[in-house]
């Protein structure tokens, strides 16, 4: 399938401030705040009630290191969850969404989060072979789980797309074989899907991409390979978006969320009503909120 990148009209600098302008609950300032200050404050609790090995090393760099918690009956075959956090490639580290395991190790599964370079110290290539580094370096630690699920949120739900979209045989044929037997859903919160859009933005300043990379590490760019993964792999792929989000964020959404329905692959998406960019994963602490039921199977 030829994907043709034009841009979505007339996009302007201002159609690329932070996501918090959209919230309409608070001040972009005080939605900022907020969410680092509800997150880190409960991501501490996570730290100190749940059993967890913290700055595994998978990599040179001292960003690439993986946190794990466990629930507290854990057996070689306990399945895990993998998250990799936004911050438009350039900001947040994991350690600010140790809260996620609260519900994950509740619900008997172990949580991994994975922390990377970020720009300007890295290319969003260089960010995205980190992110499919760790993931055989888990398999190795992990040998023997019985699945893995992979979300992301934001910046972190481009790269678990593209973790998707990649072709695993010519990567690493082992892993391959691991993926296709014990990956089971990858989910994408957020996510940004169509990275060219961001070229001529503020954005951009510190991602420094040129046209070729931006592609290179969108989504939509890749889609057929997404397409074969899902066919290949017992794998369901969910898209979340929010009602008060970036209109860019949700344009672009849209379109691959078409281009989804076209390929006739296992896929859901959910758009949740009154949420913003924000809210959907700080509620994720929460076994109930939407989010962690759609993340376990329990939607």
């Amino acid at each position: 399938m030829a994907i043709v990148f034009t841009p979505f009209g007339d996009v302007k600098e201002e159609d690329f401030p932070s996501c918090a302008h959209f919230t309409k609950r608070k001040p972009a300032d005080e939605i900022l705040n907020e969410f680092y200050e509800l997150g880190r404050g409960k991501s501490k609790i996570a730290r100190d009630t749940i059993k967890c090995e913290l700055n595994i090393s998978y990599g040179e760099s001292p960003r690439e290191i993986i946190d794990v918690f466990y629930p507290s009956n854990v057996t070689e075959d306990t399945g895990m969850v993998i998250f990799f956090h936004g911050g438009y490639w350039q900001e947040g580290c994991s350690q600010d969404y140790h809260f996620l395991a609260i519900p994950i190790t509740s619900s008997g599964r172990i949580c991994i989060l994975v922390g990377k370079d970020l720009a300007p110290q890295a290319s969003l290539q260089e960010s995205l072979n980190q992110c499919r580094k760790s993931l055989s370096f888990i398999s190795k630690k992990f040998w023997a789980t019985s699945e893995i699920i992979i979300f992301g949120h934001s910046a972190g739900g481009q790269e678990c797309t593209m973790l998707l979209s990649t072709d695993w045989k010519a990567y690493d044929a082992e892993l391959a074989f691991y993926l296709k037997s014990k990956l089971k859903k990858v989910i994408s919160i957020c996510g940004v899907y169509d990275l060219t859009q961001l070229i001529e933005t503020h954005v951009n300043d510190v991602l420094n991409m040129s046209w070729k990379e931006a592609i290179s590490v969108s989504p939509i760019a890749h889609i057929d390979q997404l397409y074969a993964n899902l066919r290949s792999y017992d794998c369901e792929f969910i898209m979340i978006n929010v009602e008060n989000d970036a209109p860019t964020i949700l344009k672009c959404s849209r379109i691959f969320e078409r281009e989804m329905k076209l390929g006739a692959v296992p896929f859901r998406n959910f758009f949740l009503k009154d949420k913003d960019h924000f809210s959907v994963i700080l509620e994720m602490v929460d076994k109930n909120s939407v989010g962690i039921k759609v993340l376990l199977g329990e939607d």
